[in-house]
This record gives C-alpha cells, sequence and structure tokens, in this order.
C-alpha cells in the first residue's frame, strides 16, 4: 500500500478573506485592554494607603497625596504624588500605582530610627539624616552628631568604639565630631572622653587597658578622661563636696601610662 500526501489549494479570495480576518482579531487584541483608556474613566478616584504604620498615619499620607488626585485616573501625575508622600518626614519611600478602573495605591515605607542626630534631627539605619516633629524624638536613642555628610563615619565610629569598649565602664552613648575633627565621647554615667583626632580608635585602646586600672577606685569621681597624650593621659575630677551637680568644679591631673 502507497500513502499519498493530499495539498489542498486555497482560492486567492479565500486566502485573502482569511487573512483579513486574522488582522481583525489582532486589532482587536491590540485593542481591547486601551479600551477604557480611550474612553476615558470617569468614576471617582479611590485612593487605597498600605504599609506598616509606627510613626505616619494613613490620614497624613492621604492628605499628602489628595491635591495630586484631582487629575482623571489616566492623567494622573504618579511621580509628583510620590514627591509628595515622601516628604513627610517620618516616610522612607514610597511607591505610587494605577490599579484600574479607579484606584491608586499608595505604599509607604518608614524610617527605622538609629540614633539622634545633633538637637532636632534622627539617623536612620539607612544612614538618612531626618527632622521629625520635636514631640515625636525618641529619647531611648544614642546621641550622634558631626559635621553635614559625616553621619556614615560617626555611626561607624561609634559602633567601633561600643564593640571596643564593651565590658568596660567606658562604652559611649553618645559621640561627637566637631568641625575641627575633634572626637568627644560621653558614656551612660556621664563620663566624658576626649579622643582627639583622626584616630579615635588608637586613643580608646588605653581604655581597656592603663586607664581603668588607675582609676578603677575612683570612677564614680572622674568628670572626664583626656587621651590627646602621647605617653600619658589627663583626668578631671569632679568636686563631690559641691551640694549639687550644677555647682559641682572639676579639676585636673595628669598620669602617665
Amino acid at each position: 500500500m502507497r500513502a499519498e500526501a493530499l495539498s489542498v489549494r486555497a482560492s486567492p479570495p479565500a486566502l485573502r478573506a482569511l487573512g483579513a480576518g486574522l488582522a481583525a482579531m489582532l486589532m482587536v487584541a491590540v485593542l481591547l485592554p486601551l479600551l477604557p483608556r480611550l474612553e476615558g474613566s470617569s468614576a471617582p478616584l479611590t485612593l487605597e494607603v498600605a504599609g506598616v504604620f509606627k510613626h505616619v498615619t494613613p490620614e497624613a499620607v492621604r492628605h499628602a497625596a489628595a491635591p495630586g488626585l484631582q487629575n482623571s485616573f489616566y492623567a494622573l501625575d504618579l511621580d509628583g504624588v510620590k514627591v509628595a508622600v515622601e516628604t513627610l518626614p517620618w516616610v522612607a519611600r514610597a511607591r505610587v500605582e494605577r490599579l484600574w478602573p479607579a484606584r491608586v495605591r499608595v505604599q509607604v515605607w518608614e524610617h527605622r530610627p538609629y540614633a539622634r542626630w545633633d538637637r532636632e534631627a534622627l539617623l536612620s539605619e539607612d544612614g538618612v539624616v531626618f527632622i521629625p516633629e520635636a514631640s515625636a524624638l525618641p529619647t531611648d536613642l544614642p546621641q550622634l552628631a558631626g559635621p553635614g555628610g559625616q553621619q556614615h563615619r560617626v555611626r561607624d565610629v561609634y559602633e567601633a568604639l561600643r564593640e571596643h569598649l564593651s565590658g568596660t565602664p567606658f562604652v559611649p552613648v553618645q559621640l561627637q565630631l566637631d568641625t575641627r575633627g575633634e572626637w568627644t565621647a560621653v558614656t551612660a554615667d556621664g563620663i566624658t572622653l576626649r579622643l582627639g583626632r583622626e584616630a579615635p580608635l588608637e586613643a580608646a585602646a588605653r581604655l581597656t587597658g592603663p586607664v581603668p586600672m588607675a582609676l578603677a577606685e575612683r570612677l564614680q569621681e572622674v568628670a572626664y578622661v583626656d587621651l590627646h597624650y602621647i605617653n600619658g593621659f589627663a583626668v578631671g575630677w569632679r568636686d563631690t563636696r559641691a551640694p549639687d551637680a550644677r555647682g559641682a568644679g572639676v579639676h585636673a591631673e595628669k598620669r602617665h601610662d
């Protein structure tokens, strides 16, 4: 038995009709998703706000976004709404998107505070300095300060000092870098550590050796430890005879390693 292939030839008019039909179907597939946009959307917009809210309220987000929602659904300036929401002090970033047929969704992420920065600002875990309302400043954070743009450096030195001085009475809760490059730390007991310039970690190395041994019996009397000296350190003593801390005087003595 021999099998033979049969071929069917369509007439030119049939091919043209088939091609026209396919083209029409393709045109419908392309235009159907755009039909609402071509017709326009007259339905009132619904604003959805999402996020984990601790310091920002959904109402504040809605208030910030509202001026940018005056246009029609497809004419919205999503970038403008995003910028407006991100001006809220505690908002680290925002994402704004359209949800057909008439919804706008705003997702927000808050700053996670790491430390207080200078007098009125906070430093986030991402190294961003931002200024919230004074009443919203947490009181249980480290206190850091420094010239503009130096927040990452100050934070790195602070973390290194805390690790290096762990287990000593000199673990800092405050650290400042001034405009002259001087580093100054303060402990939880109020002892000021003058760490000098450029190499605060090298200066702090003495706080794990000779300094605590020399001051072990009088730590409660120490006002400051000055580590500017290459071969020694200076100590400022509190005048414990004063009637209150505000009237306490300080006198210094220098010790050699």
